[in-house]
């Protein structure tokens, strides 16, 4: 998927991929993103850079709760030239062909401050005090300063009520990037199903 205001960059964008092979959404704003994906699966985003500057708080937040379960990122053009930050377009291309493509659920996402334990084990040794961003059903974002990978499978423990949850990082945020909130998106283990309560209901 590419998002971009501007017609000339998605247009361009959206061909160079062609060449390689790959299929791509261009979309004109933020606000479609949520919408598309709903109904698309895809295996990654590029975002233009200063379509994200410009955007409004409200599309930046929606952006960033999208942007933790897919790869991702930012392109800009410096003199006619496509700069694909922190990759190459074929690095990018790679990344994301390694992915699943899917859609984003439709389940709610709320935003809760929760005190939890992150660990890299169900041990819990070593494990991280941090507190939720978000949750839903299938998937919490963390706050996090640790460096983490995304793949890695990770443990979270909820104090008030002992609960515990597992689940993937699907997506990480460094903290010093001033553009998002340090963290991680985990998405969340199915749970078993003798379990009759969804997991935002159990860590509420």
């Amino acid at each position: 998927m590419v998002v971009s205001r501007n017609e000339d960059s998605r247009v361009f964008v959206g061909a160079s991929l062609q060449s390689m092979g790959v299929d791509a959404l261009l979309l004109a704003s933020l606000a479609e993103l949520t919408p598309i994906l709903q109904a698309n699966a895809v295996n990654g985003i590029l975002l233009e850079l200063t379509t994200l500057v410009t955007a409004s708080q409200q599309d930046k937040q929606t952006v960033q709760e999208v942007l933790e379960f897919f790869p991702n990122a930012k392109f800009k053009f410096v003199e006619n030239d496509l700069r694909v930050l922190s990759h190459t377009l074929e690095g990018f291309v790679a990344e994301c062909q390694r992915f699943k493509a899917r859609p984003i659920r439709k389940c709610a996402r709320k935003e809760r401050v929760l005190a939890v334990y992150l660990a890299a084990d169900a041990s819990f040794d070593h494990a991280e005090k941090v507190v939720t961003a978000n949750i839903s059903a299938t998937g919490i974002f963390v706050y996090s300063p640790l460096e983490w990978k995304i793949g890695d499978r990770v443990w979270l423990r909820f104090p008030e009520n002992d609960v515990m949850l597992s689940g993937e990082i699907r997506s990480f945020h460094a903290w010093g990037n001033n553009r998002f909130i340090p963290g991680v998106g985990i998405k969340l283990d199915e749970p078993a199903e003798s379990n009759d309560a969804e997991p935002a209901k159990n860590a509420e």
